[in-house]
């Protein structure tokens, strides 16, 4: 072995390791052993007492420990010192020397990563009780004395490991104690009569069993967890020496969940105590059965556990199956058919149970529950919920029934849909969701379902719309939708939508420009006053495409409605004005709106020009009349002064018309009177104003939805810019 020449000083450990609370003479030992410059002494760790340190468990404690490990042994080049360190941890705090070497391996409660690290140094200073060592410190520690104790991250299925491991465990720890006990005996073989009839008990279940008397006769406070490991103990043991099944007997029905729960965590190798549970009949219940019920694993196997009950106790096991949650009883089911050719999934009819289910669950969500529940269950048509489309409003909460990945696509699950598209509402979200259905995911088979059972044209659009309101992937649904729309384009036909959401007007749209765009010319420029910016896109891109509509735009844009007005000029600006400029030119002679005059002019090019107007009349104009209103809520406590740039302050009734500016702007924008106002006013102040107004709004966001969003969002980036 080759050691360093120099000498390591070791300062910062030593304070840390006095500050835990090691005495000096602990301390002197670790130095001298971890001097390098001198070949290992296994001896003057031999001389070291295994104490254990409550500070060490705490992380504000151990910090400096830690970073003082790091500095000085982590950081440094040779192994050896490293090795002498966790042999040292492991002498020092015996099975808690895992928080001594947290900064060798990363993490105090996930260091089994670094085993092969911690076995070499081990095995050197232990020999074969090194594994013993290893499996201490995995069964010492834990994070609360509950149910959670059973967990052990490697289970011992060697007897002898868990026989060794009894020295190297505190003797007041109860539950280390117990879990030894319990796997010790459950890896030992049952003993046989001998050709004389006698039966000899194998020393590490005599070990094992004279471990769990030692600590019965310490009569420990015991929590429900400590009592079930006395339990688990004694069922163990009964195996060996039967008056042990008395007390196991006595009190397993009323212990049985916690038990079965914690033996579940410690993956015992064989089935002995859980034998000994269903032995009681009190104990098989459908609970207990459900601890076992797992999905297979990648072999395709499912707990044998599992397995066994529904061999032993069918009847019991199906009850439970067709009780149980959906998911879970779609796993017994699968089960029972890859391990029991003789089962008859008709005959047992889960698929029957779960759609009464699945019915009555919608149903209770609805006013009208019986009709509902007898549409859905096929006993009545569909004409007789369709008079409850306006008075529906299913709320739906996510409920783990995936029917469909189950038992595929038939006329039960189209039925549900139907009912639950009669129930969505602007006041819903995705009641889909009721029957484990998302409309981002499902969403071509759910719009064939809702044609195929006969619902309405206007209610499909309409559930469909309020679900995607709710969606956070609208474009994506939508973008769906309108591809499978030429499957359903002959259900077109004219509707009244103005109650409806954003996105139903747009399906609405997109499915009349389908089926027919000629035929439904009409509604289209009807549609034309409708404010949302999407629809407004949306009209302009169908009728655009439409050269030959030219007299009905021209038709558009004498309209007296504003927003009609400014459709048509949209048309125009993507058409190109070349072919309107006659009616473009007399438009601008009578348009009253500024915005769209200045539209119309721009459409227009150099030929026509704005006005020119005062600040004073753009302001009178600008908060006339009610104009106003939808700004003074900020004018509610005061503003700081803003001067004008020769110095005067400027009114609040200025800078109230300076946000009205961009009431109808488009988002990042400048408009032209706004930067004409804005111009006129000292840069630092404005920044300030803008920084004030944008604050309190978010104030009042806070408090509630504020429809000034559409100003005040343009109006501070552009003060920022």
């Amino acid at each position: 072995m080759i050691y360093n020449e120099s000498t390591k000083s070791f300062i910062k450990l030593e304070t840390a390791l006095k500050e835990l609370g090691f005495d000096q003479q602990t301390i002197d030992l670790a130095l001298e052993y971890l001097d390098i410059t001198k070949p290992r002494n296994n001896d003057l760790m031999r001389k070291i007492t295994t104490r254990y340190y409550p500070k060490l468990m705490q992380y504000s404690y151990r910090e400096k420990l830690i970073k003082a490990v790091k500095s000085e042994i982590s950081n440094s080049d040779s192994e050896e010192l490293k090795e002498r360190y966790i042999i040292f941890s492991s002498m020092a705090t015996g099975p808690y020397f895992r928080y001594m070497t947290e900064a060798l391996s990363g993490n105090a409660y996930i260091y089994s990563e670094n085993k092969a690290m911690y076995m070499k140094p081990l095995t050197d200073f232990y020999g074969e009780n090194a594994e013993a060592v290893w499996i201490s410190t995995e069964i010492s520690n834990r994070s609360n004395d509950s149910i959670s104790v059973f967990t052990v991250n490697h289970p011992i299925y060697s007897a002898d490991d868990a026989i060794r491991t009894f020295n190297f465990v505190s003797p007041d720890d109860i539950i280390a104690q117990l879990l030894l006990c319990v796997y010790a005996l459950d890896a030992t073989e049952l003993p046989k009569k001998s050709l004389l009839g006698k039966t000899k008990i194998p020393d590490t279940a005599a070990i094992a069993i004279k471990k769990l008397c030692e600590v019965v006769e310490k009569k420990p406070k015991t929590t429900t967890a400590v009592f079930c490991l006395f339990l688990a103990a004694y069922a163990e043991a009964s195996y060996f020496v039967k008056e042990y099944r008395a007390f196991f007997d006595k009190n397993i029905v009323k212990y049985y969940d916690d038990l079965t729960q914690g033996l579940i965590y410690m993956k015992l190798s064989t089935t002995r105590i859980f034998d000994l549970i269903e032995a009681q009949p009190q104990c098989l219940t459908d609970r207990y059965i459900l601890h076992f019920v797992k999905s297979p694993d990648k072999n395709g196997n499912y707990p044998a556990q599992m397995v066994k009950l529904a061999k032993d106790h069918p009847q019991l096991f199906i009850e439970t199956m067709k009780n149980a949650p959906f998911d879970t009883a779609i796993t017994m089911e699968k089960m029972l058919k890859a391990t029991n050719p003789k089962y008859n999934a008709e005959a047992i009819g889960l698929k029957a149970t779960h759609q009464e289910r699945i019915a009555k669950l919608i149903a209770e969500h609805f006013k009208h529950s019986e009709e509902i529940y007898a549409y859905i269950m096929g006993k009545a048509e569909i004409d007789a919920i369709l008079p409850f489309a306006d008075e529906e409003a299913c709320e739906g909460r996510h409920k783990q029934m995936y029917y469909i990945v189950a038992y595929g696509e038939d006329d039960f699950i189209i039925r549900c849909i139907a009912a639950l598209s009669i129930g969505a509402s602007k006041d819903t979200s995705d009641p889909l969701q009721l029957i484990g259905n998302d409309l981002y995911y499902n969403t071509e088979f759910i719009v064939r379902a809702m044609v195929r059972s006969g619902l309405p044209i206007d209610i499909i659009i309409r559930s469909l719309g309020w679900q995607i309101e709710s969606s956070y992937c609208k474009e994506a649904i939508i973008k769906k939708i309108t591809a499978v729309m030429p499957e359903f384009k002959d259900k077109a036909t004219i509707i009244d939508v103005s109650k409806m959401a954003v996105t139903s007007r747009l399906l609405y749209i997109r499915l009349l420009d389908i089926a027919d765009s000629n035929k439904y010319k009409d509604e289209f420029f009807a549609l034309c006053d409708d404010n949302s910016k999407v629809i407004k896109a949306e009209l302009v891109k169908v009728i655009s495409a439409h050269k030959d509509w030219h007299d009905d735009v021209c038709k558009l844009l004498a309209q007296k409605k504003s927003a009609k007005r400014e459709t048509a000029l949209m048309i125009i600006e993507n058409q190109g004005a070349d072919a309107y400029r006659t009616v473009l030119e007399k438009a601008y002679a009578t348009e009253k709106s500024e915005k769209l005059k200045s539209k119309i002019s721009a459409l227009l090019g150099s030929e026509a020009k704005p006005a020119e107007i005062s600040d004073k009349d753009l302001v009178t104009a600008l908060t006339k009349g009610i104009k106003s209103k939808k700004v003074l809520w900020l004018f509610e406590q005061p503003f700081a002064p803003i001067h004008f740039t020769d110095d005067t302050v400027a009114k609040d009734i200025y800078l109230q018309a300076l946000l009205l500016t961009y009431a109808n702007a488009d988002e990042g924008t400048l408009p032209p009177k706004g930067k004409t106002l804005a111009q006129k006013l000292k840069a630092d102040e404005l920044e300030t104003f803008a920084l004030e107004v944008l604050s309190r709004w978010l104030e009042k966001v806070q408090k509630r939805k504020q429809s000034g969003q559409c100003i005040l969002r343009p109006f501070t980036a552009v003060m920022k810019q």
